[in-house]
């Protein structure tokens, strides 16, 4: 049996221009673009796209891009993927949901093409999905409401870090190479989102 292909492997061979190179490194981080897209995927749209239709749009979009990332060989390529597969989903969202295209262009200000968009939405909804049983739709929309409001206080940037560290497990330098933030920046601002959001629990918690 051979050796797993490594990170730098994969690196290299999508540098070096290899024809399977792509593939290999969709298959490699597969199940972590996997989950970004679960946890970013608009639930209105359950039963009309899965995760798997995005990240085969996500693999055609970064095919397209393929060139444009060999000429950054300071990218790690997990950070380029991540990119692609978020913004892969925003374009998607807006091709399913006309309504809200003008919503998302509204939140998508200071943040690269895809992060932001909709960002406090999406940490509303994992943090009400942590709080509340699916089956409990009135309180869980309530919740939602509370939620959103508390996060409205949170700025757009910490808010997404929160996304990316807290609840998509990345780590501070993938966090701080994808949204262009310092490593001590990113650290600051997701300590700060994090003690918003233990206020924010804790003061839903003590209404209940």
């Amino acid at each position: 049996m051979s050796n797993p292909v490594s990170e730098a492997e994969i690196r290299e061979r999508l540098i070096a221009g290899d024809p399977d190179g792509l593939a290999l490194a969709f298959d490699y981080y597969r199940s972590r673009l996997r989950q970004t897209v679960q946890l970013r995927l608009d639930r209105r749209l359950n039963g009309r796209l899965d995760e798997s239709d995005v990240l085969q749009e996500a693999f055609f979009t970064a095919a397209r891009d393929l060139p444009r990332y060999r000429a950054r060989t300071d990218a790690p390529v997990f950070v380029w993927l991540h990119g692609v597969t978020v913004r892969s989903l925003q374009d998607l969202h807006r091709e399913h949901l006309v309504a809200e295209k003008r919503a998302v262009s509204r939140e998508a200000g200071v943040l690269a093409a895809g992060y932001g968009a909709q960002s406090g939405n999406v940490l509303s909804e994992l943090v009400v999905d942590s709080l509340t049983s699916p089956s409990s739709v009135i309180l869980r929309d309530e919740r939602k409401q509370q939620v959103l409001q508390g996060l409205a206080e949170i700025d757009e940037i910490d808010r997404e870090v929160l996304i990316l560290r807290h609840f998509e497990l990345l780590s501070n330098d993938e966090t701080a190479m994808i949204l262009g933030l310092s490593r001590t920046a990113a650290s600051n601002r997701y300590i700060r989102s994090l003690q918003r959001l233990e206020s924010v629990l804790s003061e839903i918690m003590d209404r209940t």
